[in-house]
């Protein structure tokens, strides 16, 4: 899942997508990484990773 995620976020980069607001290129995955390993659980992961998380 997360090399889809990341494949996705790169092709956003390369569309200068304004999703990506003004972040340097990598800066939102790594965002993103950090806080999906940093989640206490499985089902925080999940949560987190579904965008399911208030």
């Amino acid at each position: 899942m997360e090399a889809s995620m990341l494949n996705r976020i790169r092709k956003l980069e390369r569309q200068n997508c304004l999703f990506l607001l003004s972040k340097a290129k990598g800066e939102y995955w790594s965002e993103v990484k950090t806080t999906l390993h940093n989640c206490g659980s499985q089902k925080e992961y999940y949560r987190f990773f579904l965008g399911i998380v208030p």
